[in-house]
């Protein structure tokens, strides 16, 4: 690509020079051979010079030290790399709740009567409410699910809780 790149910014130059020896000159001053013709328009001198580019492009490498620094701070070095924040972790609880699972809801009158296992404890256990399971009241059940609580703490369970 830089190859490309340079050989577009010689043509420029070349279509530049001879821009030039036509306005300047004449049209019969310049040749296809790269050189002009400094006698006067018509006549036939043979004193010519080379046209030869006076400004040459640098390897693309060269200007990799310009581009890390910014233009437009007064000390032109990059800025110092802001340190990222650490996010505190939020805190656990040291008691972990037990994990319970419905399997079954049933309603006999006016009583409801649900069938609940503590994760890793079968088999499932027959509660209504105000009865306890592994320390946890049923405080209600209803055709939604069961509400478990221990003090302020509260569990709903759905039915298909999992």
């Amino acid at each position: 690509m830089a190859t490309t790149i340079r050989a577009a910014w010689l043509t420029l130059l070349v279509l530049a020079v001879i821009l030039v020896a036509e306005l300047r000159l004449g049209p019969e001053a310049a040749t296809d051979s790269g050189t002009m013709d400094l006698g006067s328009s018509g006549s036939n001198t043979d004193e010519s010079i080379s046209i030869t580019p006076v400004y040459t492009l640098s390897e693309p490498e060269a200007f990799h030290d310009l581009s890390e620094r910014p233009l437009f701070l007064a000390s032109r070095r990059p800025p110092e790399p802001v340190p990222e924040k650490k996010k505190p972790k939020p805190r656990q609880k040291v008691t972990r709740r037990p994990e319970f699972t419905v399997s079954a809801i049933v309603r006999e009158r006016n009583r409801w009567i649900a069938f609940v296992e503590t994760v890793g404890k079968p088999p499932a256990v027959e509660v209504q409410v105000g009865s306890v399971v592994a320390g946890w009241e049923v405080a209600r059940i209803d055709a939604g699910g069961v509400v478990l609580r221990k003090g302020k703490q509260r569990i709903e369970l759905t039915l298909r809780s999992y």
